[in-house]
C-alpha cells in the first residue's frame, strides 16, 4: 500500500503469485484474482497480514508435460500453513482480471465478483456471500478475456487479446435484440528487417523469433518458467 501523498509504502500481504485483478467490493472486502502454476489459479480474499502461501503451496503443479507435484509442498494438493483461496479453478482457466458487479445495468448481478478467464474464453460470474466465493458461473463470450472494468452505469468493459473491446449490457433492461458490442482490430505485427528476410525462406524460423520477441517473457518452448 503506498501513501500518494507523502511516498510512503506498507507490505499488506505476501505470499501471492502472480497478481492479475484487484476489485474493492461494495462491503469493503478487498479481492484478488491470481495465476497459480500449472493449475491452481486463485481468487483471494486479502486481509492484512496474511500469507498466501506462494511460493511453498498452490493447488497447482510444476510446469510440464506430466504435472508433477509441486516439489516445496509438503501435503501436495493441499493448502496447509497459509491462508487458503476462497477459490481455485482446478485445472487452471488462465485467469485475467477481476471486477465487482455494482449499479443498476445488473440488478441479479449485483453484488457479484467478473473475472476475465483467457484459456477459457469465458466471463465467470462468482458468488461472494461474506468471506467466501460459493460457485462460480461460466458464461462464454469466445475471445481471450484479459482485462475488465465496471462502468459507472453497471455495464462491463472488457479488452481481449485479439483487440477487441466487449461492452456487456443488459438486453432485457435495454430493450435490445443483441448485446451492445464495440469493436475494433489491432493492427497485424510490423516485422523487423531480419524477420522479413526469414518470411521468405524459414517459416518455423519466423515463428521462432516473434514468439522471442513478444512472448518469452512469460512462456517458454522448453518447460521452463519465465519471469512473467
Amino acid at each position: 500500500a503506498i501513501d500518494l501523498a507523502t511516498g510512503r509504502s506498507r507490505h499488506v500481504a505476501s505470499g501471492l503469485r502472480n497478481p492479475q485483478g484487484l476489485a474493492r467490493a461494495p462491503d469493503g472486502r478487498l479481492w484478488e484474482s491470481e495465476h497459480g502454476p500449472q493449475g491452481g489459479d486463485e481468487i483471494n480474499l486479502l486481509v492484512e497480514g496474511r500469507n498466501y502461501g506462494w511460493p511453498v503451496v498452490t493447488y497447482g503443479m510444476a510446469y510440464g508435460p506430466t504435472g508433477t507435484n509441486w516439489p516445496a509442498n509438503p501435503r501436495p494438493g493441499r493448502h496447509d500453513g497459509f491462508e487458503t483461496p476462497r477459490f481455485a479453478f482446478v485445472p487452471s482457466v488462465g485467469i485475467g482480471s477481476l471486477a465487482a458487479v455494482a449499479g443498476d445495468e445488473f440488478p441479479r448481478w449485483s453484488g457479484l465478483l467478473a473475472a476475465c478467464s483467457l484459456r477459457q474464453r469465458t466471463l465467470y460470474l462468482l458468488g461472494a456471500e461474506g468471506d467466501a466465493v460459493v460457485y462460480a458461473e461460466p458464461v462464454l463470450l469466445g475471445e481471450r478475456l484479459r482485462d475488465i472494468v465496471a462502468l459507472p452505469d453497471g455495464r462491463l468493459a472488457i479488452w481481449a487479446d485479439s483487440g477487441t473491446l466487449l461492452i456487456v449490457a443488459n438486453a432485457e433492461r435495454r430493450g435490445a435484440a443483441a448485446p451492445a458490442k464495440a469493436v475494433w482490430r489491432t493492427p497485424p505485427p510490423t516485422l523487423t528487417a531480419e524477420e522479413s528476410n526469414l518470411a521468405a525462406v524459414d517459416e518455423p524460423a519466423l515463428g521462432r523469433a516473434i514468439f522471442a520477441r513478444n512472448c518469452a517473457s512469460c512462456h517458454s518452448l522448453a518447460d521452463e518458467a519465465g519471469i512473467g
